[in-house]
């Protein structure tokens, strides 16, 4: 039997994990194991060993950093991205500042890389536009869909802009189809499970998370009665219904049109959204940053960068919103601080990680490695959202499109040169 402390920790996990909020939390925990890990290699002199472990952490801790995206504040109501933005260079920052008192205590001096100001604008639009993608497709689309683009654009990148060497020709050739191959595999799962849930489902509330606000609860009560009414209404018709066949064939219709409009501008934003993150580590390349203490200080002066770039647009954009009378409220202050801080948190810890790994691997093998957080993302979806219904043809195709990925990434590093 379990003793009395281990009782209080499996009710504390079991507490966090029935809440997105409390798996954010232990997200955090696990990104710091990984960073602590991380520092002991590098006291120990394990380059190589150094930069895998951070390739693995980052796409672990990236594959999580979604998951804020789908807090049940955010589904309820309409908050602006551009605030949510706010909040997660907040957490950024929070990751920042210990790494830059570290870097004081230990060299006695710590330089601000100007180039850091590039980056925190590039990750101010990736989060606008992954936030906007979500809300669109998804959270288990969206990272395969940005994630499938910005590891061909980084690779693309770091050969072309950066001159990094490929010493596989063949292997980088025929890398990019099978990361292809395995994204749209993940993706048909996915689209086979949204057509016979969604299509059903009116509300975001996910049954297996529980609520304090009685409020929350009774209105997800109502849409399952709405749901019931439905079908039974459908199975129970007869000759009297024939009348109202064409005012709802026509508002399926109407829905279905909507749902291909959010799918098809959901994609685009996808496809924007790697784009942009698959250049986030050119301006750590531009750095041209030589050893770990100037990587760190790319790292520290990245979080001071967003906490700098960020308020200054989001002043200007409530100034703007202000004189149209549409300021942004409280209301939405309140319900997107906690999210969104979370998510800088979380991305600040995974960015730590990917940028520790292109200083060992190169920018063209680590990105890649880093974004098979999609991986993991696709797992949250299946096992915590139940967005993947589990049946054999399913798990079939996501099976073999993990494998079509993961042989994508594992050629993709052969072809690369580990030298930067």
């Amino acid at each position: 039997m379990c003793n009395k402390h281990e009782q209080i920790a499996c009710s504390v996990l079991q507490s966090l994990t029935g809440t997105i909020t409390g798996v954010c939390i232990l997200n955090v925990v696990l990104g710091v194991c990984f960073i602590g890990t991380i520092s002991v290699l590098q006291s120990l002199g394990h380059p190589q060993a150094t930069g895998w472990v951070s390739a693995l952490g980052a796409s672990v801790i990236f594959g999580s950093t979604g998951l804020p995206f789908k807090t049940d504040s955010l589904e309820s109501v309409s908050v602006d991205p551009i605030l949510f933005a706010l909040f997660s260079s907040l957490g950024i920052f929070l990751v920042s500042l210990p790494l830059a008192l570290v870097l004081i205590q230990r060299t006695g001096e710590f330089f601000f890389e100007p180039w850091s100001l590039l980056g925190s604008v590039d990750i101010l639009a990736t989060t606008l536009l992954a936030f906007h993608t979500v809300q669109k497709v998804g959270y288990a689309k969206g990272p395969a869909i940005w994630a499938t683009t910005g590891i061909v654009f980084s690779f693309l990148l770091g050969a072309v802009a950066f001159h990094e060497t490929i010493t596989g020709m063949v292997a980088a050739v025929v890398s990019i189809p099978c990361l292809v191959a395995g994204m749209l595999l993940i993706l048909s799962c996915q689209a086979t499970a949204d057509k016979e849930v969604i299509s059903v489902i009116t509300t975001t509330e996910y049954t297996h998370v529980p609520t304090i606000d009685g409020e929350e609860t009774a209105k997800v009560g109502v849409d399952k009665v709405h749901i019931e009414l439905t079908v039974t209404g459908l199975s129970t018709c007869s000759e009297n219904c024939e009348e109202n066949d064409e005012p709802n064939n026509t508002q399926a219709n109407n829905d279905n049109q909507s749902n291909s409009n959010n799918i098809l501008l959901g994609l685009c934003l996808g496809i924007l959204t790697g784009l942009v993150d698959g250049s986030l580590m050119a301006p750590f390349k531009l750095s041209h940053a030589t050893n770990g203490i100037e990587t760190y200080h790319y790292l520290a002066s990245f979080g001071f960068s967003s906490l700098t770039t960020t308020p200054i647009l989001f002043v200007l954009y409530n100034v703007f919103l202000w004189f149209r009378g549409r300021p942004i409220s409280k209301d939405q202050i309140k319900l997107a601080a906690i999210p969104g801080t979370l998510n800088g948190i979380l991305w600040g810890l995974a960015n730590v990680m990917s940028v520790t790994a292109t200083f060992h691997l190169s920018m063209r093998i680590a990105f890649p490695l880093t974004q098979t957080c999609v991986l993991w993302a696709t797992g949250w979806g299946m096992l915590y959202f139940q967005e993947i219904e589990k049946t054999q043809e399913t798990l079939g195709k996501l099976g073999s499109g993990f494998g079509f990925f993961m042989l994508g990434t594992v050629l993709l590093a052969e072809s690369s040169s580990s030298d930067n």
